[in-house]
């Protein structure tokens, strides 16, 4: 070890207990926002604040044992597209015939554990019921035989003949093994409830591209044109406009729809579109009048079946594998890679 590695293990213990540690390491220094050649002990931070806010005891010092220091500001987090058991909302999913997208959020219909995500995401332009739901998704490695965690049980179509209308770009299905599901949101925690959002809301969002981010209501009963839905555009009424807080960052990134929207706990939205910098999403209320749901069970914890008992958790799938089916974006353009 050279004298910077034992500086560090010398001192870890004592610079882990400053405000906002993240992590450290052995790095090159960032000077005006530029690498340098210069090699210090880096302390990540997961927000940097002025000096002034701080005691001399929480600060930390330029220097240690002699090897200068350098604060960056970085939050580390778990890939959303790898394999979570159980899976909590936030992470990869999809149809297995489609590309990917955002698991949003785990609830309860009456006994049943379900996923919540969009008809896009979990139907798709050839979806059907009972098809296999993978987490992580198709295009992140997700495998037919080995990452199934749910079947598609039901699904409002979206219409987009000339005169239609649309208010919700949803979807859910049933578990195949409620253990395999966590009803926490990454980063979040779990659902408290549903509410309606209004203009100026703060909410937030765990999603499987930008991780976590915190946006701001910008328009409400916004009636938009979405592209992408079979070659064809849809129109949308009703919806919710986010803005992200972070000037210099999109709201909502492809890979993203199906994202829950939530207000403090409680969900008030679901991502379903975007344009790059702003994100939309329908108002959850519709969304959990539609297909019955609760974030907790209502009745009795369910039976096996006849089927269950004799296989076990295990469950017979067709083995119709099917193509992904590519997908054209209009100006505002639902949120797969």
């Amino acid at each position: 070890m050279d004298k910077i590695d034992i500086a560090i293990a010398n001192r870890k213990g004592e610079l882990a207990k400053k405000p906002n540690f993240t992590g450290i390491a052995k790095g090159y220094k960032i000077t005006g926002g530029k690498l340098t050649s210069e090699v210090a002990i880096i302390v990540f931070v997961d927000k940097k604040v002025p000096l002034t806010t701080l005691s001399l005891e929480d600060q930390v010092p330029p220097e240690v044992e002699g090897i200068k220091t350098d604060i960056q500001e970085r939050v580390f987090k778990v890939l959303r597209t790898q394999r979570f058991r159980p899976a909590p909302g936030g992470c990869s999913v999809g149809n297995y015939r489609i590309s990917v997208g955002t698991l949003g959020v785990n609830l309860w219909q009456g006994i049943q554990k379900i996923i919540l995500s969009n008809y896009h995401v979990l139907v798709g332009s050839s979806g059907q019921l009972r098809d296999n739901i993978l987490q992580p998704g198709g295009y992140d490695g997700g495998q037919f035989m080995t990452d199934t965690v749910a079947q598609l049980s039901d699904f409002e179509t979206i219409k987009t003949d000339e005169g239609t209308e649309n208010i919700m770009d949803a979807a859910i299905a049933i578990a195949l093994n409620q253990n395999d599901l966590d009803e926490k949101i990454l980063d979040i925690g779990k659902p408290t409830g549903f509410s309606e959002l209004q203009l100026g809301d703060i909410v937030h969002k765990s999603s499987r591209t930008s991780v976590y981010n915190e946006g701001k209501v910008i328009a409400i009963g916004a009636e938009i044109t979405v592209g992408g839905y079979n070659g064809s555009q849809a129109k949308f009424v009703n919806q919710i406009i986010i803005d992200d807080i972070r000037e210099d960052k999109g709201f909502a990134l492809p890979g993203d729809s199906g994202s829950s929207l939530l207000k403090g706990t409680e969900i008030g939205g679901l991502i379903f579109a975007g344009d790059g910098d702003i994100g939309v999403a329908n108002p959850i209320m519709p969304i959990i009048e539609r297909f019955k749901l609760t974030v907790d069970r209502v009745g009795p914890p369910p039976q096996p079946t006849p089927s269950q008992c004799k296989w076990g958790n295990s469950t017979a799938h067709i083995l119709n594998i099917w193509p992904r089916v590519a997908r054209r974006r209009g100006r505002f353009f639902y949120l797969n890679p």
